[in-house]
């Protein structure tokens, strides 16, 4: 199996933390709440504004995953950029003392691991945590549950796609410092670029579904759980 394609348990704790924290500090501070409902709100108007039916579904359709996959594709690339730079700083810049060998692969590791369990905090704290909690505090539990539906028939596979996005980064630090060897001359050819270039091609394969989903599912969804509710 593609090892990119399955996110390790620690994303996904990592995001529940960053969910509970964002609905708890909604709660506690609720300006905060509203900061991250307007920002997405803003966005949501904007793919909006085409017009509905036909065509401009399709424009929809497109718009989102231009936008969700582009996003993807830039928190999947950021690790290989920080391993670069990591590596050509420190070939400019030795450690003063210590063994280079050791001290590099632990500056790696780290870096390789705050990120992507940063921006997966991130993204459960500011897209899920502040917004939910904000529609609990606005609304009341039945447009909480309306809108948690909502985000069910598009919502797993986007937020699957993003935390495996992130996670890639933990992969790199795997196959970089997962075996011995010259540190500077093999971390950057240990990287399984086939691997990687399928995985990029399947996480088109997942936005691109899930904006489809979205457009003709979810929203239909939605109204239909706004009928009943």
């Amino acid at each position: 199996m593609n090892p990119f394609i399955r996110p390790q348990p620690v994303a996904y704790l990592c995001l529940f933390a960053g969910f509970a924290s964002g609905f708890l500090a909604a709660l506690i501070f609720p300006r905060i709440g509203w900061a991250g409902f307007a920002f997405q709100l803003g966005q949501a108007q904007n793919l909006r504004s085409l017009p509905s039916g036909g065509l401009g579904f399709l424009v929809l359709v497109f718009q989102i995953f231009v936008r969700n996959y582009a996003i993807a594709l830039l928190i999947a690339a950021i690790p290989l950029v920080l391993l670069r730079y990591t590596l050509h700083y420190r070939k400019r810049r030795p450690y003063r003392s210590g063994d280079f060998g050791i001290k590099l692969k632990k500056e790696i590791s780290f870096v390789l691991t705050i990120y992507p369990l940063s921006v997966i905090f991130s993204y459960g704290f500011i897209v899920l945590g502040l917004f939910l909690a904000f529609v609990f505090l606005r609304g009341s539990f039945t447009r909480l549950l309306i809108w948690v539906l909502y985000l069910i028939p598009h919502g797993f596979l986007e937020i699957f796609g993003l935390i495996s996005s992130a996670s890639a980064s933990l992969v790199v630090r795997d196959a970089c410092l997962g075996s011995h060897g010259s540190v500077l001359s093999s971390l950057w050819s240990r990287i399984p670029r086939r691997s990687y270039a399928s995985y990029l091609a399947f996480l088109l394969l997942i936005f691109l579904f899930s904006a489809i989903l979205e457009v003709y599912v979810s929203q239909k969804f939605m109204d239909f759980a706004r009928g009943v509710f």
